[in-house]
């Protein structure tokens, strides 16, 4: 019998199992990642010592790299949690408590990355200093802080450190324990052995892969109104079978999420909303279950709007940046965010939202929305209150009589803000420590209550107080005043046609109608001939190929489908456009289209766009989410230039990237050929995010051509942005990875420059100084097992004090530019310094290291450091 379990649970996620050794890892931790365990029955309840609790994953092997395929390959939250209570790892005289802490293992980076993103999830903002930076008074902040300490059963831990254990994997084998051994074979793909036996797992995804839902949602057409709410989700984080909490707010026939769950797209897509259809988002707190998804509306070519108040922004920008190891700052290049007031109505042109406060471990506000009637009248409103804490709950935390403590009137405050009385309200009844519980409002005066957040069906008591929505539902307050889809359309060609006046955009519209397409509806079957142009005003379109390299893409919201093929009258294309939910689009006749065009002077000027825009939907950077107008202003600024075969790209003639339209290059770092690049590639991400010199050359393999791309129009637009994280991640890591493999690692290049003049003149000196002392060892023939000599020791110990002043530099610098990471940056550094001074301690003790020694640890302390953080910063260089 095999002493080692292998399962796929779905692309770049596997389960490893090795029972002597007491092994159950999870390898690669995407969103949901427990409801995929507890689907494939590798969580299930068991029966020991009297108690009845779950077993399931005892170790995490993170990817290397945080996103793939624009989405997070690493998020351990609720895995951990399900390990600490669900499993009993942290809870008191439990059976499943042994003593044994989670296990992640992963590089550094990532477990860094991991247990601060952790710690913020079971805390939030983690000092009365943070709370008073997001604006609240000193006596808020100190109650919010007593509140803190109540969940957290005392006190707050000052780290997830002692909480989770880690075992970095470097370029060695690691032994996890029990001699399981693990190693990394290259980027993202490991091998774990144990006696003879071992097997291998690939993290990564490939071209076409994703992480999957765990459930299966069904599709439902839009129903908009002036003020309505569509039912988005109403399970918790373990829900097997349903999305989690969260509601979909219409309001003028727009809609704006109210939270963002995992698998938000998915979500999205059942219900025919493109991300671009999205107007806003209100957030209610951190916790994954209502936070994991809000990245994906990054994939919007615009910046939505972010609405929550001071205090939660403060909390999502804290934990984001610990994910994503990015500075705070960054948050405003994906998202427009309003703070609202707390307790007070916000008007955001006529819809109204009153932010509360619910007292819960991490910072959070319910929400409640109220609009006036056309004919005026009393308000309609609604209030979604996720998540909530349990009236028994909070009476428990209530210590009458001494100081700073919470009391009964502060209670009774709560609960008047739970019942005021709404037309529709959403209510969290997940139960436990930190939900809600149905009692609480049995004797709510709203007109109707909807339960939510709960893994378990609703009870009969339950269902005495309210009742359940089920997915796609929706509740209309107040009907349309307006045919919205008519208005979108109108908007839409105004954007794209500037210059033409109403009365002929209205006159265009006359020729066409608005018509539905269901799921899997094509408009157009391959090389066939097209008969009209579609304007999708809702719902998603895919667009497939069976031309070499076409790698596919989704279409929505403001995407104008046969234009190309009109315009050119061409029916051999192979494109095929199926309706992947339900669309609302409107439609024209071919010749028609064509009348208007050639009328208003604009066919020369499409024709020749739809050239270039045909190379930009061949790269996966701009197939999804990007508006047309965006598609044109990028074609319409873009140029192209010849590269000969074996010629090399310069990046010397400004701020742009460059986009392969037709040939190939290798990507090289040094004499080695690190990947090959095609058509459809951009080179230059590091151009456009950080302003930094790129790491690698590229040669031409044939004759090729690119297009050369103004950054300044890229940076703008926030999938793009996106994506090019992950790209240059991943470059960067495989950039490290091949650094491993020359001989001496540790030598100054120009593309470590941060272009702060005062932090490279001081970082090339202490490379200078470092490489100086590695030759002299290396041309040194007393063998590796010398004693250090008095002038060693004293080279070593000024190396030491020459990159403590360099940090000091660096820190000075930051400081003076208010970098908002510049706490975490330090702590960075502390370490580097630690394991530096771990080194020196032992060349003083008559061990000198080795040449190869130094030069490992010099490359895998700052190198690594400079790569994948100084980069970061390296924009207030050019700011």
């Amino acid at each position: 019998m095999s002493r080692i379990t292998k399962r796929q649970l779905l692309a770049g996620v596997y389960w490893i199992e090795i029972p002597e050794a007491e092994i159950y890892m999870l390898c690669g931790c995407p969103a949901d990642s427990v409801k995929h365990l507890i689907k494939a029955g590798l969580i299930k309840e068991v029966t020991r010592e009297g108690h009845t609790f779950e077993n399931g994953p005892n170790i995490i092997l993170l990817s290397d790299v945080m996103l793939q395929r624009g989405y997070f390959s690493n998020l351990a939250e609720f895995v951990i949690l399900q390990m600490f209570y669900r499993q009993g790892m942290l809870i008191p005289d439990h059976p499943g408590n042994r003593g044994m802490r989670p296990l992640l293992i992963g590089s550094e980076e990532q477990i860094k990355a991991q247990l601060s993103y952790i710690h913020r999830g079971n805390y939030g903002l983690i000092s009365i200093h943070e709370l008073l930076d997001a604006g609240l008074s000193r006596a808020s902040a100190e109650r919010m802080m007593l509140l803190k300490e109540k969940f957290a059963f005392g006190s707050i831990q000052l780290s997830s450190n002692n909480l989770v254990a880690s075992q970095v994997l470097g370029s060695h084998p690691l032994e996890i324990r029990d001699g399981v051994m693990i190693k990394r074979l290259s980027l993202n793909c490991f091998k774990i052995e144990y006696q003879g036996e071992s097997c291998e797992v690939d993290l990564n995804l490939d071209e076409g892969e994703n992480y999957f839902p765990p459930y299966q949602l069904d599709f439902h057409p839009q129903k908009l109104a002036h003020f309505g709410v569509i039912h988005a989700g109403e399970g918790d984080g373990w829900d097997i079978n349903r999305a989690t909490a969260g509601s979909i707010l219409i309001y003028a026939g727009k809609f704006y999420l109210i939270d963002a769950g995992p698998n938000i797209i998915y979500t999205l897509r059942a219900l025919g909303i493109g991300i671009s259809e999205i107007e806003g988002i209100f957030h209610t707190h951190i916790h994954d279950d209502h936070f994991a998804g809000i990245t994906a509306m990054v994939r919007a070519g615009f910046k939505l709007k972010y609405y929550t108040t001071r205090l939660i922004r403060h909390s999502v920008e804290k934990k984001l940046s610990a994910l994503l190891s990015i500075h705070q700052e960054d948050f405003g290049n994906f998202f427009d965010y309003y703070d609202l007031e707390f307790n007070k109505w916000n008007n955001l042109d006529g819809l109204e939202v009153k932010p509360l406060f619910s007292p819960h471990p991490v910072e959070t506000n319910l929400f409640s929305f109220r609009v006036m009637p056309e004919k005026g009248g009393e308000y309609l409103s609604y209030s979604h209150f996720c998540d909530l804490v349990s009236f028994a709950t909070l009476k428990k935390f209530i210590r009458e009589g001494r100081a700073g403590e919470l009391t009964n009137s502060y209670l009774e405050k709560v609960r008047e803000r739970y019942l005021v009385p709404a037309t529709l309200k959403k209510i969290d009844v997940g139960g436990g420590m930190v939900h809600g519980e149905s009692e609480d409002f049995r004797d709510d005066q709203s007109d109707k209550l909807i339960l939510c957040h709960t893994e378990k069906p609703l009870t009969k008591k339950q269902l005495e107080v309210g009742q359940e929505a089920t997915f796609g539902s929706v509740d209309i307050l107040i009907p349309p005043r307006c045919d919205y889809y008519r208005q979108r359309a109108m908007t839409l060609l105004d954007s794209y046609f500037g210059g033409v006046s109403s009365d002929q955009l209205e006159r265009l519209l006359d020729l066409g109608e608005i018509i539905e397409l269901s799921p899997g509806q094509s408009i157009r079957e391959k090389q066939e001939a097209i008969s009209h142009v579609y304007l999708i005003l809702s719902g998603w379109m895919e667009v497939s190929s069976d031309e070499e390299h076409y790698r596919g893409s989704t279409l929505s919201h403001g995407a104008l489908v046969g234009e190309r093929m009109v315009l050119n009258q061409d029916d051999s294309s192979s494109y095929n456009y199926k309706a992947i939910s339900y669309i609302r689009t409107y439609r024209l006749e071919a010749k028609r289209y064509v009348e208007f065009i050639k009328k208003n002077n604009f066919y020369t000027q499409l024709t020749e766009l739809h050239l270039r825009r045909a190379i930009l939907s061949n790269s996966s950077l701009f197939n999804e989410g990007i508006s047309y107008l965006q598609q044109n202003s990028i074609a319409a600024n873009m140029r192209q230039q010849h590269c000969s075969k074996g010629e090399a790209l310069a990046f010397n003639q400004g701020d742009f990237a460059m986009l392969i339209g037709q040939g190939s290059f290798e990507v090289c770092n040094g004499l080695s050929t690190i990947t090959k690049l095609r058509a459809g590639y951009i080179i230059g991400q590091d151009q456009i995010l950080y302003k930094t010199d790129d790491l690698f050359t590229y040669l031409a393999l044939e004759d090729s051509e690119i297009y050369i791309i103004p950054a300044e129009i890229l940076r703008q637009i926030p999938i793009v942005r996106w994506k090019l994280m992950e790209i240059s991640e991943k470059m960067r890591k495989i950039y490290l990875g091949t650094k491993f493999l020359s001989e001496p690692m540790f030598v100054w290049e120009e593309s470590y420059c941060t272009h702060l003049k005062k932090v490279d003149r001081s970082r090339k000196k202490f490379f200078n100084l470092a490489i100086k002392f590695i030759k002299d060892l290396t041309n040194d023939k007393r063998g590796g097992s010398a004693k250090p000599t008095a002038n060693e020791i004293k080279r070593f110990d000024n190396l030491f004090k020459q990159l403590t002043a360099d940090f000091e530099i660096e820190e000075g610098v930051l400081e003076s530019n208010n970098y908002s990471g510049l706490f975490d940056h330090r702590a960075q550094h502390d370490a580097i310094l630690k394991a530096f001074q771990h080194s020196l301690e032992q060349v003083k003790r008559e061990q000198l290291l080795t040449a190869e020694q130094l030069d490992m640890l010099f490359f895998e302390k700052l190198v690594t450091h400079i790569l994948l953080h100084d980069h970061k910063y390296s924009v207030f260089g050019w700011k």
